[in-house]
């Protein structure tokens, strides 16, 4: 297993390039939104794509780049609704974006199984995207166990006339771990197959990167 991760960053930059429509009426903004978010303006960029939004309401792009804006500017929870408004976008490009911005946000608030969630949902609509991998990676390494059931009472000794009140705990099937699942959305061997595969990809990277560094050019 790899020994460090690291969080792919939120948001500081916005989904790939789009064509900004001569005919949208946000297209001023949303261009100067832009403009503004890649001279790091980042609340600048909010309010120009806040307003694109406005102008332009059935467009989830640009609610997805205020909720980017929003997120890079420090403004978490504010950047969840228009987040969560994009999430539902049918554009799969626009979707999975906002998934993987609102997966890392919860990320960094330490709300593991959101963001397993949001992540894992992302990645069914784009299973390339590398930063979306790895931080799925880093929210199923995170997802804390469920927590140790309490100690039944001590058995009486014998020959005090009490009936014993232990129960045994029922035992679960082999690799069964329903609270596991349910934070997770997936069994734990599931899980463990998953960050396999991803360790194995991230090695690869490695060697690819590593063996085009050291070529003679």
């Amino acid at each position: 297993m790899t020994a460090v991760l690291l969080l792919a960053s939120i948001l500081a930059a916005l989904s790939p390039a789009r064509v900004f429509s001569i005919f949208s009426p946000a297209r001023g903004d949303a261009k100067k939104g832009a403009e503004l978010h890649g001279e790091k303006k980042y609340r600048d960029a909010a309010a120009r794509f806040g307003a694109a939004a406005r102008r332009d309401p059935g467009d989830p792009a640009w609610k997805l780049d205020l909720g980017t804006a929003l997120g890079a500017a420090g403004d978490r929870d504010k950047a969840r609704a228009p987040l969560a408004a994009a999430a539902g976008s049918a554009d799969p490009r626009v979707a999975s974006d906002a998934l993987y911005q609102q997966g890392t946000l919860d990320l960094e608030a330490g709300k593991y199984p959101d963001a397993v969630d949001a992540l894992r949902k992302s990645l069914a609509l784009d299973p390339a995207r590398p930063d979306a991998k790895r931080n799925y990676e880093l929210a199923l390494r995170n997802l804390a166990p469920p927590p140790p059931k309490p100690n039944p009472s001590p058995s009486p000794r014998p020959g005090s006339g009490q009936p014993s009140r232990d129960r045994p705990p029922a035992a679960q099937p082999p690799g069964k771990d329903p609270e596991f699942e349910k934070r997770a959305g997936m069994t734990r061997p599931e899980a463990e197959e998953m960050l396999r595969s991803l360790d194995a990809e991230q090695r690869q990277r490695e060697k690819a990167a590593a063996a085009v560094a050291g070529k003679d050019w």
